[in-house]
């Protein structure tokens, strides 16, 4: 009896609302401008879908993966709007969602029993208590404990209560795919019809043409940041995908991948990015070591050291610009700006002498909250950043947590895992990530969105490989249907 009264007080309630809302519809429109008229008018219809949201946390993080991938392309054309504040409403979201929904919904609360779980803990906690230094603002730190830790801790949380199911997986990745054929897509109008307003705005207003409109051609840089986060993430894609597709059984999805794959590629080349070509390299080496297959292993070394020679040893295509600039990745000591970084870092590490816990978080992009000399001096790395704002003790924990997340995901792959197809897309998943961890070393593409969170739910999916893999070997001795929920 009580349960039809709370269900239609509930009920009561929505009505209530939404004949209120009619009601303000109507004088608004009579007694104030329309731009404000339109935007309090839309607030009923958005209360609704925040309600369904809350409803269904799945969907919300759904949401979140979709305006992860597209925010930052959608700030260059709505000035004024915060991205990241955005990103954390929606994380904040999902974590209500379950929260609210736990009552009825029995969430896979086992599934954070894992290594994952304790290291971004740890990690966390020690940025929380680096809001303690005092050579850091407060200001300077609440902003920059988001990229330093909280999604790193956010996102693997909710993708091991939400993405429970092998489907789960797939669903993203097929997601995932066409985006990547849409990052392409707005990279190639702006290559070939050319940059439109706001991107003219961003590139000569705001000076960002200082390092994408070059003597050696255009860095194309899609709905992205900028060049260097689209690059890596297009090399980060194209070391997944690529991977994939070689080991899919259905025709239909092995040509489609591969077909995602040399996009990614090419998505790789127009955006002039050196530091990508770093990302297949140290991938497709660690994925070789993974498949423990003697054949996959020569075929891939075959393939690894004629890039190398190609690119370090002849000229061939030197006339194409892009081929040119990935040519001197190789060429370290002939490369102006890697010297000048190295210069930098010479100042920084003279600096953090003293300074074991490093200035502070936020403090390496906050001039306008840190007094310090360091925030003036570009750190042009992930790695480098993590190290001057948490100092040496930082990094050392940092790199031991992403140490101990590939090691032990590589054990899991190679040793636990029993399916082989389950073992490709977890090896994929790591050996791209492992690519993009070695590049972080030039560039803060870890930092960024849409790369950061991927990297975080891949490292989620590896340490939930063997959960997968029991449900599939279930699901082939007939144990469990294939739709069944798995809670």
């Amino acid at each position: 009896m009580r349960e039809r009264w709370v269900i239609s007080l509930t009920q009561a309630v929505v009505y209530v609302g939404l004949v209120t809302g009619l009601f303000l519809v109507v004088y608004l429109n009579l007694h104030v401008s329309v731009p404000l008229s339109i935007l309090l008018s839309i607030m009923p219809i958005g209360f609704l879908v925040l309600l369904f949201l809350l409803k269904i946390p799945y969907l919300s993080f759904l949401l979140l993966f979709t305006v992860n991938y597209f925010i930052m392309g959608v700030t260059r054309y709505v000035p004024g709007l915060m991205g990241g504040v955005l990103i954390d409403a929606l994380v904040a979201l999902v974590f209500l969602g379950i929260y609210f929904t736990s009552f009825k919904t029995r969430w896979p609360w086992e599934n954070l029993r894992n290594g994952l779980t304790v290291v971004v803990s740890v990690w966390a906690f020690f940025c929380i208590l680096t809001v303690l230094n005092p050579e850091g603002p407060f200001d300077a730190w609440i902003i920059g404990v988001r990229r330093t830790s909280f999604y790193f801790f956010s996102v693997p949380i909710l993708t091991f209560l939400l993405f429970n199911r092998y489907k789960d997986l797939k669903i993203i990745i097929l997601i995932w795919s066409v985006f990547v054929l849409l990052a392409i897509a707005k990279a190639l109008v702006q290559k070939y019809t050319g940059f439109d307003a706001a991107e003219n705005r961003w590139l000569f207003i705001e000076g960002k043409a200082r390092t994408h409109i070059l003597s050696s051609g255009i860095r194309y840089f899609s709905f992205f940041t900028d060049a260097a986060n689209f690059g890596c993430g297009m090399a980060f894609s194209m070391v997944f995908f690529s991977i994939v597709s070689f080991y899919k059984k259905n025709k239909a999805l092995k040509i489609y991948f591969f077909a995602v794959a040399l996009a990614a590629a090419y998505g790789v080349l127009i955006s002039g990015t050196r530091a990508a070509i770093v990302i297949p390299f140290a991938g497709f080496a660690v994925f070789a070591v993974l498949s423990k297959n003697l054949k996959v292993i020569m075929s891939l070394s075959i393939v690894l050291i004629s890039a190398f020679v190609f690119l370090n040893f002849t000229t061939i295509g030197q006339g194409n610009s892009y081929i040119r600039r990935m040519r001197t990745t190789f060429h370290t000591d002939k490369d102006p700006s890697f010297i000048v970084r190295l210069e930098n870092q010479k100042v920084i590490r003279t600096y953090l002498a003293d300074k074991p816990f490093g200035v502070g978080i936020g403090t390496a992009k906050a001039q306008e909250y840190s007094t310090s000399e360091i925030s003036k001096i570009p750190t042009d790395s992930w790695l480098v950043m993590i190290w001057v704002e948490t100092g040496i003790v930082g990094l050392i924990l940092y790199l031991s947590i992403i140490g101990y997340i590939l090691a032990r995901g590589s054990y899991i792959i190679i040793f636990r895992i029993k399916n082989r197809e389950i073992q490709v897309v977890e090896g994929a998943f790591l050996s791209a990530i492992f690519g993009i961890f070695v590049a972080s070393y030039a560039n803060e593409v870890v930092a960024q969105f849409p790369n950061g969170p991927i990297i975080y739910m891949g490292m989620a999916f590896i340490f939930m490989s063997e959960r997968y893999d029991q449900q599939l070997e279930q699901q082939k001795s007939g144990k469990i249907p294939e739709n069944a929920k798995t809670d």
